[in-house]
């Protein structure tokens, strides 16, 4: 789903199932050792879309560890984004050589938690969001934002 909307020269791998842990890397399953059963699904899937993505760039698979704030550090030569939500998990990544950064995010069409909103968005970034809600009201303007940001 995701590869409809990249640029050029960028490939995805996406899921809506679930990628056993027996097909991470040694060093990725030691991320998750301690996490909780939902947490090592979806970091396995994620990694296994990442690990997809990377052949389909031509390279070769290899681990996709975590930095200190839990960033994917991604091969040399490599830009990429991970994404995961309820129902979908995915990859993109592109030759750096291309792109110097890239990125991605999924969300449900569903309005943001209580207060979220407020944390995301400044003042005019709110009063737009309610002049968009107005004019088009069958799209969580909200997500969309918070989407990007992540993004």
């Amino acid at each position: 789903m995701i590869e409809e909307i990249l640029p050029p020269g960028t490939v995805a791998a996406d899921t809506a199932g679930e990628h056993p842990q027996e097909l991470l890397f040694a060093g990725e399953r030691a991320l998750i050792r301690d996490a909780v059963e939902e947490r090592r699904r979806e970091f396995a899937t994620v990694r296994v879309c990442a690990h997809r993505a990377l052949a389909a760039l031509g390279r070769a698979a290899e681990p996709v560890l975590s930095g200190r704030r839990g960033e994917p550090l991604w091969p040399a030569g490599t830009v990429g984004s991970l994404t995961h939500c309820e129902g979908y998990r995915g990859a993109a990544l592109a030759s750096a050589d291309r792109w110097r950064s890239l990125g991605i995010d999924a969300e449900p069409h569903l309005p943001l938690p209580p207060g979220v909103t407020r944390g995301i968005a400044s003042a005019a970034e709110r009063e737009r969001l309610r002049e968009l809600a107005r004019r088009h009201p069958g799209t969580r303007w909200d997500r969309l934002l918070f989407s990007a940001k992540e993004s």
